[in-house]
This record gives C-alpha cells, structure tokens and sequence, in this order.
C-alpha cells in the first residue's frame, strides 16, 4: 500500500519552501539534485511520485510529473514533459 499522506507532505514541504524563498532561485543543476534525493526518497518510503510532484512543483523544478525526467520543455497545463501526453 502506497504512502500517501508522506506524499502529500512532500509536496507541501516543497511548495512552503518555494514560498518562503529557499527553493525559489535554484539552478538547473540544484534542482535536478533535488528530484534525484525526492526519486530515491519515494522508493525507500513508497510514495506517489505525482502526489509529491504536482502540476506546479513540476514546472518549478523542471521535472515531470509523469516520468521524472528531468526536462526544461514541461507543460504547464499538466506537468509533463514533452515525451509524454
């Protein structure tokens, strides 16, 4: 059984740190590093990579919300990088 309330917290955890500044000016590679210890974190703790990883933070971090690649080209209205629809 999946995690979801660690999910959800994830995901406010993250969105409370872009609103208070910390994660607002990051570079391409700061956030990458992010998505990679979030990725590893889901795993070990069996979270949805999509309740941690809405529409918003996906963009934010140039991460889809999807597939989890890594991707400057993420669509607004859903999340998704361009490879998936």
């Amino acid at each position: 059984m999946s995690n979801h309330e660690g999910g959800y917290m994830l995901n406010e955890v993250l969105r409370g740190l872009i609103d208070i500044g910390v994660l607002r000016d990051i570079t391409a590679d700061q956030k990458k590093s992010i998505c990679t210890l979030l990725w590893n974190i889901r795993g070990d703790y069996d979270c949805n990579w999509s309740e941690i990883i809405d529409v918003e933070l996906a963009v934010h971090l140039a991460t889809c919300a999807l597939c989890a690649n890594n991707s400057v080209q993420i669509r607004a209205a859903n999340g998704y990088c361009y490879e998936c629809v």
